[in-house]
């Protein structure tokens, strides 16, 4: 058990750049066009995490369940270029809902579930990003073939990679200023069209 322990937080640690290439361009533009203080930003982040985590606890029984079955498949690239849709969408619908207060149409979109927990529903998405580190913590856990297994060494990578969410926490201080705060709201909108290129391109491809 030591080993799965270590392996996940060693994993999740080496995430580093990746994580930093995934998150920050959903985060950080959505922290600083909401948050205004630590308090709302580091609520917005744990709400991150608590998808992620929730994800990876998915992937990690996933691996445990059914292996190598589930690795490189077109059902795994189709999941994967579904969720960068997903997160478009997302991104989408709360940049329009920001830029546009004023708009009725706009008003009942931010008044939907998905928009209003945009972090959680964020970090269940962002999490099925499979990067290097995680899909070698899937070919782990597969390795493994215990469930319980599998959903500690996934705890592990989620702890392990969380590290790197922790400086976001201050993103919400930027949302001070009027004119960093119209960036971000714009910046949102861009990186949506982003991953859904991305998404649509890995759809294709597939």
């Amino acid at each position: 058990m030591e080993s799965v322990v270590l392996k996940g937080l060693a994993l999740g640690l080496s995430t580093g750049a990746y994580c930093l290439g995934a998150c920050v361009p959903v985060a950080l533009p959505y922290l600083v066009s909401k948050g205004d203080s630590i308090r709302v930003s580091g609520r917005a982040v744990v709400e991150l995490a608590a998808g992620r985590l929730v994800t990876y606890l998915l992937l990690g029984a996933g691996a445990a369940l059914f292996g190598a079955q589930i690795q490189g498949s077109s059902v795994g690239r189709a999941l994967v270029a579904g969720a960068m849709i997903g997160l478009a969408g997302l991104m989408f619908f709360f940049a329009v809902t920001r830029n546009f207060p004023e708009s009725h149409a706009c008003e009942r979109i931010a008044r939907w579930s998905v928009v209003r927990r945009f972090p959680f529903v964020a970090g269940l998405l962002m999490g099925v990003n499979l990067c290097p580190p995680i899909l070698l913590c899937v070919t782990a856990i597969a390795a493994l073939q215990s469930v319980a297994l599998g959903l500690l060494m996934a705890a592990c990578f989620f702890i392990g990679s969380a590290v790197f969410l922790l400086p976001l926490v201050f993103a919400g201080l930027l949302g001070r200023s009027e004119t960093l705060k119209g960036i971000a709201s714009v910046a949102t909108l861009f990186c949506g069209l982003w991953f859904m290129v991305k998404g649509v391109s890995l759809l294709i491809g597939g």
